[in-house]
């Protein structure tokens, strides 16, 4: 019997538990406003616009978000929670090495030094894109497009570890289709017109971070021929998200002798090697026409092509990190370009989600510490253990359900692990 996580209802009702909660004053208090609704629609024509019409009406969404609502003002609320929490890390001084504390606030202090971070320019992956300028050879492209996976994005494709979809107790490895700076396939296969805006915005982004790495317009025009070209093959190639939800689709487990003649130009070897798994054993291998065309696209694409594009998804991963010119390039794209925000949030609401990306764990446990007491997890956890005892009665006292269902049902629920 499979453990079910009780996550998500834990989570609210610890939310709604904890003493400092309380809804914002622009969403209502904690009782229906009568103010946010719009009484002149009939609520059994359009009850959402009944129930929210005058609140949709007077609330204009914030410059730097894409949408805005009741769940965007909670967030908020637990993003200033949080500032206080990174500056006090950040002011500590005593925290030993390895602590939270530490952890926190030295991860905060170095986002939040603009002053260097302009004054580095690119200077942090000058390292990494001298690695790219010192492949002579497929061997050391390999080598490259592995540390980049580890340490970037993913060109060409993805490789992961999950549980094996027809057999949870077992992780194994996991090859996927990927290598595209735009969301989807389609923004480079469609020709709509919003999808021609799009596409004519990747190049200006791409066209952007080359300057001011290139310094050479003839060189930057190639650099984005060069990348839509192999990007562009690699939509072609990849499945569509309708195709992607059918899981038999993209369930094919290979050996690595499998994998190899399927794509036998690329030295899957040598690639496996240099990530750190020279026997990854079984492997999904999601979409094996997709990795087809990747094995054709490295056996006839020029080197000086290859590396133009690791440099790319180094790049345009590093790019909202680096300096002012950098970022703004990245913002223009991926925020404004594509989902219509038309400002960047404070830096330090970029830094914090940074960190809570990387180090969410420890910056969760000081979060816990200052704003959820025992007696507020007490509370949670007395509603989520009613909720099963309650449930467990009524499974018994059900004059539908036979008694060997019963028995399995209750066995289910038994498996409920509360986290």
């Amino acid at each position: 019997m499979k453990q079910i996580k009780f996550v998500f209802l834990f989570l609210c009702t610890a939310f709604l538990f904890a003493p400092s909660f309380s809804f914002p004053q622009d969403s209502g208090g904690d009782e229906i406003n009568v103010a946010n609704m719009d009484t002149t629609i009939n609520p059994a024509v359009d009850f959402y616009d009944y129930a929210n019409g005058n609140w949709i009406k007077h609330t204009p969404i914030p410059a730097e978000y894409p949408s805005w609502g009741s769940f965007s003002i909670l967030n908020n609320n637990n993003y200033d929670k949080l500032k206080k929490i990174l500056i006090a890390a950040e002011r500590t001084t005593s925290a030993p090495k390895g602590s939270n504390d530490q952890l926190v606030g030295d991860f905060y202090s170095s986002g939040m030094d603009s002053a260097k971070i302009q004054a580095d320019g690119f200077k942090p992956v000058l390292p990494d894109l001298k690695k790219i300028d010192d492949i002579k050879n497929l061997n050391d492209f390999y080598k490259a497009l592995s540390m980049i996976h580890l340490g970037f994005s993913n060109p060409l494709f993805s490789f992961s570890s999950s549980p094996d979809a027809k057999n949870s107790k077992m992780q194994i490895a996991q090859l996927y289709q990927d290598g595209l700076g735009m969301p989807d396939r389609d923004y480079y296969l469609k020709d709509d017109d919003n999808t021609k805006t799009v596409r004519t915005a990747y190049k200006e982004f791409i066209k952007n971070i080359f300057s001011l790495v290139e310094k050479n317009p003839d060189a930057v025009s190639k650099d984005v021929d060069v990348i839509m070209n192999i990007e562009t093959q690699l939509a072609k190639a990849s499945m569509t998200r309708v195709e992607q939800r059918d899981p038999q689709k993209t369930y094919h487990k290979m050996s690595l002798k499998q994998l190899s003649a399927i794509a036998p130009d690329f030295n899957w070897h040598e690639y496996f090697v240099a990530i750190g798994v020279p026997k990854p054993g079984e492997i999904n291998v999601a979409q094996p026409d997709f990795f087809k065309e990747v094995n054709h696209l490295v056996s006839t694409t020029p080197i000086s092509d290859l590396k133009i594009y690791l440099k790319w998804n180094i790049l345009r991963f590093a790019a909202p990190y680096l300096s002012s010119p950098f970022e703004e390039a990245s913002f223009n794209f991926y925020s404004k370009a594509l989902n219509g925000i038309q400002a960047m949030q404070p830096r330090w609401k970029r830094v914090l989600r940074t960190i809570d990306r990387n180090i969410g764990m420890s910056l969760g446990q000081l979060f816990v510490k200052e704003y959820f007491p025992p007696e507020a997890k007490k509370k949670a956890l007395d509603l989520v253990h009613n909720l099963i005892s309650v449930l467990g009665e009524r499974i018994k006292n059900l004059d539908w359900m036979s008694a060997s269902t019963k028995e399995k049902a209750l066995t289910k629920l038994s498996a409920i692990m509360i986290k």
